[in-house]
């Protein structure tokens, strides 16, 4: 009798065995990396990284976790190829141990995604806080420009953010000044994170408006680097006049359970809103700033009130929509009545 079965494992086990090694080697050399830093730099980088050494332990924790993950890896990382058992009364009398090999191979996998995500925390941290060249710039306002039109809404907006080009540390009370018909007020920023705040006048805007907004540069303290370069920076704004609003109202042919109509505005901005649709395929959009806009019919099979993409992974198929090929203009104070949609079949 001549076997010429070609079921034994033992090819894949060496060779995930192989892998194993390989990538237990990438996660040490990642984790001395990391010690390195850990130690400090001369003058220029403080141990663990720390803002506060001796008060603050900085990545130390971190550290001593991947070396833990290091640490297990050498021992996950010794052949299974090498090892046999038998099994099923000897008829299996010489086992690839394959399994276990591709298993533990898993498992440094998973290990050294958590040491290199720590590196590169830590390498953020370090190119951030304590840059070995000095940020010897200027802090910028990266927006809004300095003179700039705004429509007022219905809703005392719109809302300007103000944006900077570096994280700030330290401020005064009063960052900046709201200048409006010869009246001067300080007024304190609502920081939403390090490099922004929003602004709208305390009072909401007036209609056919100047505003004046001051920027007190000495006030602002950036994390790295110099404040502003001017101490007072000037960011003119006009109000003109008032947003109108509208509505658009039409009915459609031969209509889902599930559509859901989509009005989109025809700018960069893309602003939209969105329509149920009756048991009789009428929709009805209201409080609608004027300016043109484009009909999309979606069929929302998932009821989440919006257009759902498709996924490659799982696979999934977007949602079935149809675009209207004519643009609508919504007037102020007027309901558009667009007729009966009769829509591509699907």
């Amino acid at each position: 009798i001549k076997n010429s079965g070609h079921f034994h494992a033992e090819n894949i086990s060496q060779a995930m065995d192989i892998l194993s090694i390989a990538v237990s080697e990438i996660g040490a050399i990642s984790e001395k990396r990391i010690n390195y830093f850990m130690n400090g730099v001369e003058d220029k980088i403080p141990q663990f990284c720390a803002l506060n050494p001796g008060l603050e332990s900085g990545f130390m924790l971190a550290h001593v976790t991947t070396a833990a993950l290091a640490s297990e890896n050498k021992t996950l990382s010794h052949p299974a190829s090498v090892d046999s058992i038998s099994t099923s009364a000897g008829m299996e009398d010489f086992v690839s141990m394959a399994p276990w090999s591709a298993k533990k191979c898993l498992k440094i996998i998973d290990n050294v995604r958590s040491i290199m995500a720590i590196e590169l925390m830590v390498a953020a941290n370090v190119n951030f806080r304590f840059s070995l060249k000095p940020d010897t710039l200027n802090l910028l306002l990266e927006n809004p420009s300095k003179s700039i039109l705004i429509n007022k809404d219905n809703s005392s907006g719109p809302i300007i953010p103000f944006i900077f080009s570096k994280p700030i540390i330290s401020t005064d009370d009063f960052t900046y000044e709201l200048v409006v018909d010869s009246d001067t007020i300080s007024l304190i920023p609502d920081w939403k994170n390090p490099i922004s705040f929003p602004f709208a006048p305390p009072n909401g805007w007036k209609e056919k408006a100047d505003y004046r907004i001051n920027i007190l540069g000495e006030r602002l303290v950036p994390i790295e680097g110099k404040s502003l370069k001017d101490s007072i920076i000037y960011i003119d704004i006009a109000s003109q006049k008032k947003v109108g609003y509208g509505a658009i109202t039409g009915t459609i042919k031969k209509f889902g359970t599930s559509m859901l109509v989509q009005l989109k505005q025809a700018t960069n901005e893309g602003n939209s809103f969105y329509s149920s649709v009756n048991s009789k395929g009428e929709f009805y959009i209201n409080n609608v700033p004027e300016g043109k806009y484009q009909l999309i019919m979606i069929d929302d099979l998932d009821k989440n009130n919006a257009f759902s993409y498709g996924t490659v992974s799982p696979y999934k198929n977007s949602e079935w929509f149809y675009v209207h090929p004519d643009t609508f203009e919504v007037r102020a104070n007027w309901d558009i009545d667009v007729g009966q949609i009769s829509m591509e079949e699907k």
